[in-house]
């Protein structure tokens, strides 16, 4: 028999946070999981807690599926899957259900390597209001990533002392996760600015830095490094209020990659700049000339 207990959707969302932490989910997984649960049941269709376990799992698959019938990208459907299934999960272990129907995720559609156009980062850039704490960090963050070609997951591991100064500016960053090297990775005026301007709401805010060579550079509002996945969603998140095509944040990656060729960078002075062997950046130069070549 299904239980019959009347849930109301705070209830249940510290309920199935409880339930997540206890099967040693990350705290990562556990906010965007408690995210997109909410965003289903904090409805008005909800009415305060008269809601049994099988109306509540009703409501989370079918808000996905409708979001799924106006076009969502793929990839952000799939990671919505993961978090519908861990809460239907939650209300069967927990004995609101008797069973559920776990949704499916769809095939990922194929496709070739990203580039984003200096057309699109622009109006990427230009959808990203200049105010307020995390909208000013992903301006900078997405400037940072295109000027420099580094990955999301080395974008959430700076710290402040990587990047190098000159007369108050930051001119680059040495990624010196990647061994010892000289390696500077040079920093335009633009992205400058926008370093400043996160850096300027990080102190109205009131934080502080303790130790600036071991402290995440990119926060939270927590004041906690921010994750790549983390990166990986905000960037998702803009393109989607942009009206761009769905990429991943490999995508800035590879613009950098391309202006480097278009410069003439060599292929061997590109596999260090991108701190990948030279094997793997052969292989980035062929996809990216078939790109061009389409």
């Amino acid at each position: 028999m299904v239980v019959q207990r009347c849930l109301s959707s705070e209830s249940v969302l510290e309920e199935f946070r409880v339930y997540m932490i206890s099967r040693k989910k990350s705290v990562y997984t556990v906010i965007a999981y408690l995210g997109d649960i909410r965003r289903s049941l904090v409805c008005p269709q909800i009415n305060g807690s008269e809601n049994t376990g099988s109306t509540l799992a009703g409501f989370v698959t079918e808000d996905l599926e409708g979001m799924r019938r106006k076009g969502i990208p793929t990839t952000t459907y799939n990671r919505k899957v993961a978090s519908v299934n861990a809460f239907l999960n939650f209300l069967k272990a927990n004995g609101y259900v008797d069973s559920v129907d776990y949704l499916d995720v769809l095939p990922a559609p194929p496709r070739g390597i990203e580039v984003i156009t200096p057309d699109q980062f622009e109006r990427l850039m230009d959808t990203v209001p200049p105010y307020g704490f995390s909208r000013v960090r992903d301006r900078a963050t997405f400037r940072l990533m295109r000027d420099t070609g580094i990955t999301g997951e080395e974008a959430s591991g700076i710290c402040y002392g990587d990047f190098v100064l000159s007369a108050d500016a930051k001119t680059g960053i040495k990624p010196i996760w990647r061994g010892e090297t000289d390696l500077v990775l040079p920093i335009s005026e633009p992205t400058d600015q926008e370093i400043r301007a996160y850096e300027d709401v990080w102190r109205k805010i009131g934080r502080e830095v303790k130790d600036r060579q071991k402290e995440p550079y990119f926060r939270n509002n927590s004041g906690e490094g921010i994750s790549s996945r983390s990166v990986r969603r905000r960037f998702t998140y803009w393109l989607t209020e942009a009206g761009l095509p769905d990429m991943r944040p490999l995508a800035l990656r590879y613009a950098f990659a391309k202006d480097q060729l278009d410069r003439g960078t060599s292929t061997e002075n590109l596999a260090e700049l991108l701190g990948i062997s030279l094997g793997a950046t052969r292989l980035l130069v062929r996809k990216l000339k078939q790109t061009d070549s389409r």
